[in-house]
């Protein structure tokens, strides 16, 4: 009987506890925030790229297709052989259809992507404000400097309507200079 030898054993560690399983997790957990980030950015751009097309085809074809329908309707009614109430009724298609003009160039402003910042809003703004109070007197005060502020298209579209809702209210119920 003779001594033995001492053995050594030696017992590793799990393998959740080891070093290069961490770094082939910490790996994988980039992978995927980078990989979600990439996703993320690539459907933004895929939503500002549906936003230009619809904007484009709502100026370009719906638009000017309306507008000719204005148009003609605006020759239709000049015809001296219509009764006074077909001219009338024609002037009023007319006025109809142009507002729907005016209407579509609001939707695709909304929907386009190029104008959502704060500076493109008050400019917007100021062309409704002088559509709505012509033969008003109106001011506008826009400050001489406005803030790098980006908006989205809701919110701008809510600003927008609920100003000139405020326009249209004040343009007819008020009197005196309008003051935005």
């Amino acid at each position: 009987w003779a001594e033995a030898p001492p053995l050594a054993l030696v017992v590793q560690p799990p393998l959740w506890r080891r070093a290069w399983f961490r770094v082939l997790l910490g790996l994988l957990a980039f992978g995927v925030v980078a990989g979600a980030y990439h996703l993320r950015i690539r459907q933004m751009q895929r939503i500002e790229s549906t936003r230009k097309r619809i904007a484009d085809d709502l100026h370009d074809d719906i638009g000017s297709k309306v507008s000719t329908v204005a148009l003609r309707l605006d020759l239709a009614r000049r015809d001296t052989s219509l009764s006074p109430e077909a001219r009338q009724h024609l002037a009023e298609l007319a006025g109809a259809a142009r507002g729907v003009v005016t209407d579509l160039r609001d939707a695709v402003w909304f929907v386009d992507a190029g104008h959502d910042g704060l500076a493109a809003l008050v400019g917007r703004i100021e062309v409704a404000t002088a559509q709505m109070c012509d033969g008003r007197p109106y001011t506008v005060d826009r400050p001489a400097a406005l803030p790098d502020v980006t908006l989205a298209m809701e919110r701008r579209r809510h600003v927008f309507l609920w100003v000139r809702e405020a326009l249209h209210n004040t343009c007819k119920h008020g009197c005196g200079t309008v003051r935005v």
